[in-house]
């Protein structure tokens, strides 16, 4: 099984794509989540940013949560809504219905991935178990931590990589257990 080797290793990072074409979509990951109607966190205006980038470098719709979409001016977009459940969705949530909705164009499933050096394994990971082909830009290596602990709604684990790589780690190993379960 892939993701059982994807992410069963204490490596972090994924080999960078230098080439894009054939991608249906830009897909990116919140991390460290802000509330509506604040200020977005340094980290996810970063990613945004870097999907903007792609977005409009390849003419592409925007796939994702609302922490970036809502900073994402002048692009298509599909927004993972919440519904009544709060502020908050596990990445592998996210992405089963990312891939719903890759494949519904029905153009293959080439993805450009954008979010956190850390997380990005993982994220890889997923979206290829959900039967994507992900593409990651090396432009995510400059993604940083927000320090801020304070803000309202603040994932504290993801302030910093002593509190992160931990949560990381542990993560990997509940969603390989999950998958070799059949419940991912």
């Amino acid at each position: 099984m892939g993701i059982v080797r994807d992410l069963l290793t204490l490596r972090l990072r994924v080999d960078y794509s230098e080439s894009f074409g054939g991608a249906v979509a830009v897909v990116a990951v919140p991390f460290n989540r802000y509330l509506r109607g604040q200020t977005p966190d340094a980290t996810n205006k970063k990613i945004a940013a870097i999907a903007a980038k792609y977005v409009s470098l390849f003419h592409l719709p925007f796939i994702g949560q609302w922490e970036q979409s809502n900073l994402l001016r002048d692009a298509q977009t599909l927004e993972y809504h919440l519904g009544g459940r709060g502020e908050w969705v596990q990445t592998r949530e996210l992405l089963r219905w990312v891939a719903e909705q890759v494949l519904r164009f029905g153009r293959g499933g080439k993805v450009i991935l954008v979010g956190h050096p850390h997380h990005i394994r993982r994220f890889w990971a997923i979206a290829r178990y959900f039967g994507l082909e992900p593409l990651v830009v090396r432009d995510c290596e400059t993604v940083p931590y927000d320090h801020d602990r304070k803000r309202p709604g603040v994932q504290i684990w993801t302030t910093s990589p002593w509190l992160y790589l931990p949560w990381e780690y542990v993560s990997r190993i509940a969603t390989v257990l999950l998958a070799l379960a059949g419940r991912l």
